[in-house]
């Protein structure tokens, strides 16, 4: 697992995603003022981190450790099945 992405990584996440209208509707339900907001990226990183685990974007770290106190987390994952390789025309 990789370390967890910064504020601009989000933010570009975020346009490249075609959440930049929600994330302006979540931040004005939160009672701040966008329509005079500079710059995306002028926002509290603690904003955008919260945007991202309302919208599934990351992974909090609880359930991380779940994840890895369930057991061997490969093995979890493995096919039920194993499929027959088809080769290409």
């Amino acid at each position: 697992m990789g370390p967890e992405p910064g504020k601009n990584d989000l933010i570009e996440m975020i346009v490249s995603g075609g959440l930049l209208e929600d994330l302006l509707s979540f931040l004005r339900e939160k009672g701040y003022e966008v329509d005079n907001l500079k710059s995306i990226y002028d926002l509290d990183p603690s904003l955008v981190r919260e945007y991202a685990l309302a919208k599934n974007l990351l992974e909090e770290s609880d359930q991380v450790e779940e994840l890895r106190a369930g057991g061997d987390v490969e093995e979890r994952f493995e096919p039920l099945e194993v499929r027959p390789r088809t080769q290409p025309r």
